[in-house]
């Protein structure tokens, strides 16, 4: 029995003095000091149900630009957006950031003109898609069309997903 455990004991310290010496042990103090980044999708995400919180957030991103904004908006979006963004778009435009705003053919022409004197502007013939990427890493896309439903139910979903949203500009770059 003595003689047993003694076998153990050495075979356990075997193992020990090879982990010791191996890459293994090394990793798992990384590890253990530094930690492991884990990114939990939903922290990449969010959806906000209320044109009031699609909005705030809205500007939140915008306010948070470092490098671009793009925005297309629909008709009565570019009506409510540019008493909301006007300021805020000029701030971004003085701050060195890039801003491109797609309105639909029949928008307020005073707005465009307005729009124009600070961002690009261009006018599609697209219907009334609703969105806005900053910096190639964030966005939010409206999911409903704001002349079909109050403002109360209008909603949004954010995502930060820079393959994702690659993609999805290089689809609107082409109508751009």
């Amino acid at each position: 029995m003595k003689k047993r455990v003694v076998e153990e004991a050495d075979q356990k310290n075997r193992i020990l003095t090879n982990l010791k010496e191996s890459d293994v042990l090394e990793e798992l103090n990384v590890l253990h000091t530094e930690g492991v980044k884990l990114v939990d999708p939903t922290d990449k995400s969010g959806a906000f149900r209320g044109r009031d919180k699609v909005h705030e957030h809205l500007l939140y991103m915008i306010k948070n630009a470092k490098k671009n904004v793009t925005l297309m908006t629909s008709k009565d979006g570019l009506d409510r957006k540019y008493d909301l963004l006007n300021n805020h778009l000029r701030k971004a435009v003085k701050a060195g950031i890039d801003v491109r705003v797609s309105v639909p053919q029949n928008a307020n022409p005073d707005f465009v003109k307005q729009m124009s004197e600070f961002a690009t502007v261009k006018q599609h013939k697209n219907g009334n898609a609703r969105f806005c990427v900053v910096d190639g890493k964030d966005m939010l896309l409206f999911l409903t069309d704001d002349q079909k439903v109050h403002k109360s139910y209008d909603c949004a979903v954010w995502v930060e997903a820079p393959h994702f949203i690659d993609y999805f500009m290089s689809l609107f770059n082409k109508d751009w």
